[in-house]
């Protein structure tokens, strides 16, 4: 499955600016990797910073300004849609 998505927030700058393209592709993921994934009925784009068995501890780069695994705690692999592999402004 391939997912398109646009950025719409600053969680992610300045990997990913509000307006970039991205597509995503379901794989295997790593720590490291800036996934999307489903959280409460909407898509979300972090980055990986831990995986422990089937669960994941997600952050956003731009620290001040994410949402992530530090308010919602880990997310389900199941949860997870796919892994960026490309990105343009």
């Amino acid at each position: 499955m391939i997912y398109v998505r646009r950025i719409s927030g600053v969680s992610m700058e300045p990997l990913l600016a509000p307006g970039n393209l991205a597509i995503f592709i379901r794989k295997k993921i790593r720590v490291g990797d800036i996934i999307l994934f489903s959280h409460d009925g909407r898509d979300k784009v972090k980055y990986v910073k831990s995986i422990s068995n089937q669960k994941v501890y997600t952050m956003g780069s731009n620290t001040n300004f994410s949402t992530d695994s530090r308010l919602y705690g880990l997310i389900d692999e199941q949860c997870i849609k796919g892994v960026l592999v490309w990105s343009r402004g």
